[in-house]
């Protein structure tokens, strides 16, 4: 135990987070701002599916059921909710880690009720599950709050000096996270707690002949809160922030270091970088900085662990500020967020311990308990910081100089929250208390730090927690009063970006957004929700709506199988709402494995919206505009396509308070092929038809049609098979046939292009007028009645909605062109004029345009002179171009390019990989079992390398039966079925290929396992560590 004297300072802090009652999953957790409260609750059939799969609900109802799946289903609750279902409950499967914890909360708030449940009653819950009939209720309250939370420091002072910048804090962070709240553990997370509770009390047996300030911080989990509440409150270098501090209040400090372990691996390291501000980046300037903390550390280690000869690294130690021969990445294998990286960021030293090597997989998880707890390796580790800190407090030349001042860079960002009420104002002016404030950083979750920052806006009346997490020592100058309601604060953000993204949501007493960030004109447009970073104190102001989400699943670009990103939301009639919102994760087409497969939509109650999703400005990939069913059912003939029937096709939107739209592939590609089918037949009526679109248009209905029987039957592997087939094969059709009725109109803009110089010509063969005016008069004349007769038989003016538009557009544009050619001439006649009068000298000379066409006038001339000849000649012609026309088709079609190769193949098969090698989207995966499942084998592989490309992987492994260390440059994770494909086996010189179901397991190259002493009589004997 230690003891603390009674005037050790402690502090309060406030930090918004979601909170709940009851073992449930934080709704979304990060971007996914909606609270969760199911009062009185909901009810429905209970339905186990295992891993999740749309097989796994076959011959159940799930339409208003409660899905119950295994917690290693990665994001398959997503299935349950396009099939219908209300809420998920996952169970405790024996395989719960991090990496499917992550996945199991979104970037986007879509409308996802998630539970959690383990021991007996998993066990009885899954009972009830697999056996149909039986109905549960669900309630459950979560909800946005403040929460009060402390951070607690003391001083141990030094026996030698006792000055500012000889004062060490030592930091370590003691709360916990878990995607199940009330199930937040966190044994692996208190092992830096521990180390800093065994080092207090070893200096306070043996004193430190330099002070040592240890702190205890809370709120690591939620941004960092902790650390960067206590920095603000007391260790600023920004005038601008230090002024407000009081001097009582003011800590300064040598050196930081923070503490972030955990338990499987013994060996720690020291870092400087970290990936929360700056992701894989490299700082070289913080590097720089402490290099030389780095190296003392490695002369520590000498002097704690004789005998061990070693310049790199101990077994105990690594130097992860500047490592020989490697990067710091190599000793990460998952991204940490430091609480050392804000320190760095107001200008100060600072760098953190780390356990290297371990991929903490049950950090962040509801299983992270003391039993699965390493205590020997957290001994290990706590006596070696220990002894690392006893050494670096005797040695008087710890401390490095440096000619590096970096400054205090952290910025603090305010504003309100307003609403625009119209009836009282001109300008937003209407505040909203309580609301759920966010700023993100780039990734949703740093194992387990979560990358969004999140406040609540002042309430109205006067609230102490409101006024400490609004500011601190008074109104900082820029004259806001700490009650007004409607108000926010982040105290630190750094300005690691150009500009950061503000998005607030007013949450109601049922759990739902019913406010949202405007995007309309009002909104976004006027008062953007991105703010620049340059200036100390950010202000901005953003506009919410009354609004109601809806859910989108399965945002997939169905032809190359990458996610969507790009989102655009119309009214019922196509046009542009005044006030909308949207959540889709930008960008996410270009990122390789995991991405959010769900984007979600704001509209105010009541309205009808539609929705259109690409990956680029080009090329709808994803249509939903609620098509009425009978045209799918009873499509209209070519005679019935008119103007009307393609109004009726475009469909009336969505009514946003729908919440969730179910069934998405089937209905996006229904969608598509109801409005292609009116398009195709209005071109059909006009005699255009592409045969290769028309096959895949009927393909996609056939598809349609088995995906509703298949629907029925509840049979709903089919079900995703088929209408996935058919979202395919009308995504391939849907451009040809918007481009078809395009390329028909631009037909008519290269007729009008040919009747310029067709109208000249008749003009001067049967007019010959010689007045200009007559000549222009006979010239409109014979364009405009031209025009009339190509108005009743070409049938791109039936295609078109205004066929005026086309004629008066393309006059605009020759007429504009003649002029500008006019004005370009006489402007280069007068610089020739001018020139030569410059120089004194005078050229004359024929123009070729001039003279061409005085040529063409003279031909016209003779013509004109002989006109049986010229009529013969013209009906010639006619003839001519007719009979080519009549009798020559245009086919296009697909074919496969084949290369022969003189080797045998290893399979018959394909290989299914990214055009720049890059690693594939799990959509990939899926669409790809979905369509091949039962006509062949599927075999995926998986690779781990280094996080940034052009480093090389340090895979650190230990055989642990004689503690022999090497490490691997990368990892090649198959299936067992990788045998039946490539007979790999066949190359293994010892032991046996990988059994269906196993864990743990590795096949080691030859050479690495001699380098280790492992033999081929060892082969099924020893066992290896590698990340954790």
């Amino acid at each position: 135990t230690l003891a603390l004297p009674d005037d050790t300072p402690e502090e309060m802090l406030y930090y918004s987070l979601s909170i709940g009652m009851g073992d449930v999953l934080v709704r979304g957790g990060n971007r996914d701002t909606t609270t969760l409260r199911l009062e009185p609750g909901i009810s429905g059939e209970l339905v186990y599916a295992g891993n999740g799969d749309y097989g796994g609900f076959n011959n159940r109802d799930v339409v208003g059921s409660i899905a119950v799946m295994d917690f290693t289903s990665g994001t398959n609750f997503i299935n349950a909710r396009i099939l219908g279902a209300k809420a998920v409950i996952f169970v405790d499967d024996g395989m719960v880690n991090r990496s499917e914890a992550e996945r199991k909360f979104l970037n986007v708030p879509a409308d996802v009720s998630r539970f959690w449940v383990e021991g007996e009653v998993a066990e009885r819950v899954k009972a009830l599950g697999s056996v149909p009939g039986n109905r549960v209720t669900l309630t459950s309250r979560m909800e946005w709050t403040a929460v009060t939370a402390y951070n607690i420091w003391g001083t141990i002072p030094g026996t030698r000096t006792n000055t500012a910048d000889s004062t060490v804090v030592l930091q370590a962070y003691y709360d916990a996270m878990s995607v199940v709240p009330r199930r937040a553990i966190g044994a692996e997370n208190a092992v830096s707690m521990a180390t800093l509770l065994s080092v207090a009390e070893s200096f306070s047996v043996h004193p430190p002949e330099i002070p040592f300030t240890f702190l205890a911080t809370s709120g690591h989990f939620t941004n960092l809160s902790g650390i960067n509440e206590w920095l603000y409150r007391h260790v600023r270098k920004e005038s601008r922030f230090l002024e407000n501090i009081p001097e009582d209040q003011r800590i300064e400090f040598g050196l930081f270091i923070g503490l972030d372990l955990s338990s499987e691996n013994d060996q720690i390291g020291a870092f400087a970088q970290g990936t929360y501000y700056s992701g894989w980046n490299t700082d070289a300037r913080r590097t720089n900085m402490h290099t030389g903390y780095g190296r003392a550390f490695l002369r520590y280690s000498a002097e704690l662990f004789p005998g061990q000869e070693v310049s790199e690294a101990y077994p105990q130690y690594a130097d992860g500020i500047a490592p020989a021969k490697r990067t710091w990445r190599t000793y990460t294998p998952t991204m940490l967020a430091f609480d050392h990286e804000p320190v760095n960021y107001v200008g100060l030293s600072a760098f953190s311990f780390a356990t290297t090597n371990d991929a903490r997989i049950r950090v962040d998880t509801p299983v992270d308990t003391l039993g699965a707890l390493n205590t020997a390796n957290a001994l290990t580790q706590a006596r070696t910081i220990a002894g690392l800190m006893y050494r670096a407090a005797r040695d008087q030349g710890f401390f490095q100089d440096t000619k590096i001042q970096p400054k205090d860079t952290q910025r603090e960002l305010t504003g309100r929250i307003l609403q625009f009420d119209r009836r009282k104002s001109f300008i937003p002016n209407s505040p909203i208390p309580e609301a759920v404030v966010t700023v993100a950083y780039g990734q949703k979750t740093y194992t387990g730090v979560r990358g969004l920052n999140v406040t609540l806006t002042n309430g109205f009346g006067e609230d102490g927690r409101d006024w400490l997490r609004y500011t601190l020592g008074g109104e900082s100058g820029i004259g806001q009063s700490p009650d007004d309601p409607g108000r926010f604060r982040f105290h630190m953000l750094a300005p690691h970006v150009g500009a950061v993204t503000v998005k607030a949501y007013k949450i109601a007493d049922s759990g739902r957004i019913v406010m949202a960030p405007d995007l309309g004109e009002e909104g976004d447009k006027t008062y953007p929700m991105a703010v620049g970073t340059s200036s100390a104190v950010i202000q901005t102001l953003q506009v919410l709506f009354e609004a109601r989400a809806m859910t989108m699943f399965e945002i997939v670009d169905s032809r190359y199988l990458t996610a969507l990103d790009m989102l655009n939301l119309r009214g019922p009639d196509g046009s542009e709402l005044r006030s909308f919102g949207m959540e889709v994760v930008p960008l996410q087409s270009r990122a390789e494995g995991n991405v959010e497969n769900a984007a979600v939509v704001f509209a105010r109650p009541g309205t009808r919206v539609k929705v259109m999703m690409s990956t680029s400005l080009f090329g709808i990939k994803y249509l939903l505009i609620n098509a009425p069913q009978h045209l799918f059912t009873n499509p209209i003939t070519p005679r019935q396509a008119n103007p009307e029937a393609q109004e009726i096709a475009e469909g009336i939107g969505y009514l946003i308070d729908e919440g969730v739209i179910t069934k998405t592939p089937q209905r996006v590609a229904q969608d598509m092929w109801a409005i292609d089918d009116v398009r195709m037949k209005t071109l059909q009526r006009y005699g255009v038809v592409n045969q290769r679109v028309l096959d895949l248009h009927t393909q996609a209905r056939e598809a349609l049609l088995a995906a509703d029987v298949a629907f029925e039957a509840r049979d709903y592997g089919t079900w995703i098979r088929e209408a996935r087939h058919a979202w395919g094969l009308e995504a391939r059709a849907y451009p040809d046939v918007k481009g078809t009725a395009v390329d028909t109109v631009q037909g008519v803009v290269f007729y009008f292009a040919l009747l310029l110089p067709f109208a000249y010509f008749m003009e001067r063969m049967i007019i010959g007028a010689v007045d200009i005016r007559r000549q222009l008069l006979g010239f409109a004349s014979i364009f405009v009645g031209v025009f009339v007769i190509l108005q009743f038989v070409h049938p791109a003016f039936k295609l078109s909605s205004s066929p005026y538009i086309i004629f008066l557009g393309f006059v605009i544009f020759a007429l504009g062109t003649v002029v500008t050619v006019i004005v370009v001439g006489r402007f280069n006649d007068e610089l020739k004029k001018m020139k030569q009068s410059q120089s004194g000298m005078h050229e004359a000379d024929v123009g070729r345009i001039q003279a061409t066409a005085a040529a063409i006038s003279l031909g016209i001339n003779n013509l004109r002179k002989r006109p049986l000849r010229t009529t013969l000649t013209a009906v010639t012609i006619a003839i001519l171009t007719f009979s080519v026309l009549s009798f020559t088709s245009v086919v296009t079609s697909l074919q496969f390019y084949k290369i022969n190769r003189s080797n045998e193949p290893t399979y018959d098969g394909m290989l299914i990989r990214d055009r720049n090698w890059m690693g594939l989207q799990p959509s990939v995966l899926e669409y790809v079992a979905t369509a091949f499942h039962d006509k062949a084998l599927i075999t995926p592989r998986s690779w781990l390398m280094a996080q940034v490309r052009a480093d090389k992987a340090f895979i650190d492994f230990v055989n642990l039966d004689n503690h022999d260390r090497s490490f691997a440059g990368g990892l090649l994770g198959v299936v067992p079925e990788e045998d039946r494909v490539t007979n790999i086996s066949a190359m293994l010189t010892a032991g046996r290929w990988f059994n269906p179901g196993e864990r743990g397991v590795v096949i080691l190259p030859e050479r690495m396992a001699s380098i280790v002493n492992i033999s081929p009589d060892d082969v099924g004997k020893v066992t290896i560590d590698m990340l954790g």
